[in-house]
């Protein structure tokens, strides 16, 4: 039987449907994984499973109790926790306080706040809490302001206010997000020995292939708000619905339409991360083997493909500018020129003119003489 059955679960967002009949089932004892490309409801699926969010249609049923109608905080108390994307913790309490609060919502139901009873004389919460903070190493750091922590600590901060309260599902929402390679290793270690330990069930949502593949027992993949595949680890890796998904591609929704959209904003690409920026496996370089090496191709006979009949026509227009260019300047030239050889004929005639006038002049002025 299984411990968490999610039937034909709809979630929409106005016009924007989240989750399309979604089927999801999680046996005693396994990690389940949650893969998809970024805006595939991954996690509007997590928060319908707790109460944060209410589907539109479909039932989620956790050991035998339907949980749509009820509270986040009263389906706490079933008996599920959650890590989040970001880790939810008191900044400004230490370790220990941060513990002792969730221990005390699971002992009595809520957070009961008793002026004459300080929570720190709570011997039995007390060391449950610390008996916890040893599980995940941070029992030395317990005094330690949880602000002070590393991105990695602070994750097993969080691990150990949902571990405190004894949960049988454990729900974890990207648990390695930011962390470095060896953060995220000690982090699949712990999450190892927890579930060896406590024989805990776990839900992970990654992008992380090296966390997928080194914890799940079972993998469903979501995409565009339905599930496209779901198997054992090896069945997913060679599955062509998982590489459409994450490449871009056509496939089928969960409600028997299929998307076919060529658009590339419609399609979910998994984008490509350098090992030296993350130091994390892409989903699509774990997933579809030989990928980069098509792209490496693709990119090179782009770059030595013949040029195009615009580009040629370009480069013949080149040389017809550069001789117009010249036929202009040879014009210019050619034209001031004239207008030289005007100028200087034009004051050779006035010149002509005043000599014949003085010329005229003279033997009038000479006849005068004689009269006289």
């Amino acid at each position: 039987m299984s411990l968490l059955n999610a039937s034909g679960v709809n979630k929409s967002f106005g016009g924007l449907k989240a989750l399309r009949e979604v089927n999801f089932q999680v046996d005693p004892g396994q990690v389940h994984a949650i893969i998809g490309p970024n805006g595939a409801g991954k996690s509007t699926f997590m928060n319908c499973i707790i109460g944060k969010l209410r589907p539109d249609s479909g039932q989620v049923v956790f050991n035998g109790q339907q949980l749509l109608d009820m509270q986040p905080h009263t389906i706490a108390q079933t008996g599920i926790s959650r890590v989040f994307q970001t880790p939810e913790i008191f900044d400004g309490l230490n370790l220990l306080e941060n513990v002792m609060i969730p221990a005390f919502s699971k002992r009595d139901g809520t957070f009961k706040f008793n002026f004459w009873n300080a929570a720190l004389d709570q011997r039995d919460i007390r060391e449950k809490s610390l008996a916890v903070l040893d599980e995940v190493g941070l029992v030395d750091q317990r005094d330690a302001l949880a602000e002070n922590l590393s991105r990695g600590d602070k994750r097993r901060l969080e691990m150990a206010m949902c571990l405190v309260q004894d949960p049988k599902l454990l729900l974890l929402d990207e648990p390695t997000a930011g962390m470095s390679r060896a953060d995220t290793n000690n982090t699949i270690e712990l999450l190892q020995q927890v579930g060896k330990d406590r024989g805990l069930t776990k839900v992970i949502i990654e992008h992380d292939m090296h966390v997928v593949f080194s914890l799940a027992h079972k993998i469903s993949v979501l995409a565009q708000g339905a599930i496209i595949a779901d198997g054992k680890p090896e069945e997913i890796k060679g599955n062509s619905k998982v590489q459409e998904a994450y490449l871009g591609g056509s496939h089928t929704h969960g409600d028997g339409t299929e998307n076919t959209s060529d658009s590339a904003s419609s399609k979910p690409v998994a984008t490509p991360v350098t090992e030296a920026a993350t130091s994390k496996t892409t989903p699509s370089k774990a997933v579809t083997e030989g990928a980069a090496p098509a792209k490496k191709a693709a990119a090179e006979k782009s770059t030595a493909a013949p040029k195009t009949s615009a580009q040629k026509a370009s480069v013949k227009k080149a040389p017809a500018k550069t001789a117009a260019k010249k036929a202009t300047a040879t014009k210019t030239t050619a034209t001031k020129t004239a207008a030289s050889k005007t100028a200087a004929a034009k004051a050779a005639t006035a010149k002509k003119t005043t000599a014949k006038k003085a010329a005229a002049k003279e033997p009038a002025t000479k006849a005068k003489g004689d009269e006289a």
